[in-house]
Order: C-alpha cells, then structure tokens, then sequence
C-alpha cells in the first residue's frame, strides 16, 4: 500500500502523466486482511513525509507570526482593542504561540533533509533554501544570544526581587518575556545541532 502512495507522489513530483486504467478485481476468496484505520494511517503518514512544507512549514509560520504579533503588543504593557484588555494572560499564549511555531518550523527543516537525503526527493525551493545556507555556527550564536537575552531579563528581575528584600515581587510580564527567550533559544541552539546531524556534517 505504501508503495502505490510513493509511486503516485513520486511520479506527480517528477510531473509524469498519470493515467486511471480500470482493471476489473476477481472476488475475493476468504477474508480480507486490510486494517481500516491502520492502513489508511501509514497511507496518510507516508503522504505528509512528502510534504513537509503543508503539513508543518505553513501552519508553523502562520502560529510564529500571530504569536510574535501578540507578544510584541503585551510585552510593554497591557494592549487595549475598545474595552477589551490583553494582559500577560495574552502575553503567556503568545509566547506559548511563538515556541510553538518554531518548534513546527524546526521540524519542517528536520522532514525536509530527511526527505532529500534519505527519499531522494525533488527539491523544495523555500526549504532547500533555507537548509542549503544554515550554518551550524549561525544556529548556535543565534540560540546563544536569544538564552542570554532571557537570562538577563530574569537576572535584571531577580536582583530587584533582592534589592527589595525578597518580598512577594510582582514582575510577571518580565518573568514571562525572559522564559520564552531563554526557551526560544534552546530549541534554536539544539536545533541547530540536530539538523546538522541530519545533513550528515561531521561524517
């Protein structure tokens, strides 16, 4: 079954001309062995393999802008639409959106050298873009400088905390931007690491 899904999404990507031929089947003899849902999910899980950009690049895109467009507006202060009022709960979903979307963007790029590397596939323009000029070293600054930007803020946070002699301190607007820093760019840092094992860098 898995086969006849990789001829089709084979020959569609190499625009080959397909053409239904009917073929008549004979009855069949005893029972038979297809699973419904087992079968139609490795049949379904072997398409998305092939396409990567639908099942993780657009959706991932789509969360880290509503996300940062959200954390960007909360993060000074509240946000106000007419009597409507966006305070860091807004803060807290946005910048669970935003890892979120990374985390969906990373796995694009993780499908999408598989995928070329190991399947052999045709090439995806945006995605091949991407990964052809990612350097391992860009990664690694680029998570560093994110983790260090949310340490300080949480360091900047704790000295007042102590400075005021440890009361209960009421700073979550700046707790909350520092932990999705420091947690974007963890999954930026490692990321980078991984994808360069799957490129097979280092062999």
């Amino acid at each position: 079954m898995e086969f006849a899904s990789e001829m089709l999404a084979r020959a569609g990507r190499a625009k080959y001309v397909l053409t239904e031929v009917p073929i008549n089947y004979r009855k069949r003899k005893g029972v038979s062995k297809l699973l419904p849902m087992g079968d139609a999910w490795r049949h379904l899980r072997f398409l998305l393999l092939f396409s990567p950009g639908l099942f993780f690049t657009l959706p991932g895109i789509f969360l880290f802008m509503i996300g940062a467009v959200g954390f960007m507006l909360t993060a000074p202060a509240p946000f106000y639409i007419g009597k409507a009022e966006f305070d860091v709960h807004t803060l807290s979903v946005a910048g669970m959106t935003i890892l979120l979307g990374v985390q969906l963007l990373s796995l694009s790029l993780f499908a999408r050298v598989y995928a070329k590397y190991s399947l052999k596939l045709t090439k995806n323009d945006f995605l091949d873009f991407v990964i052809d000029r990612f350097q391992l070293e860009q990664g690694l600054r680029a998570g560093a400088i994110l983790s260090i930007m949310g340490i300080g803020v949480l360091g900047w946070v704790t000295i007042r905390w102590m400075l005021a002699g440890f009361p209960n301190l009421s700073e979550i607007r700046p707790v909350i931007v520092g932990t999705v820093f420091i947690l974007l760019g963890a999954e930026v840092f490692f990321g980078s690491f991984f994808l360069s094992f799957l490129r097979g860098e280092g062999k």
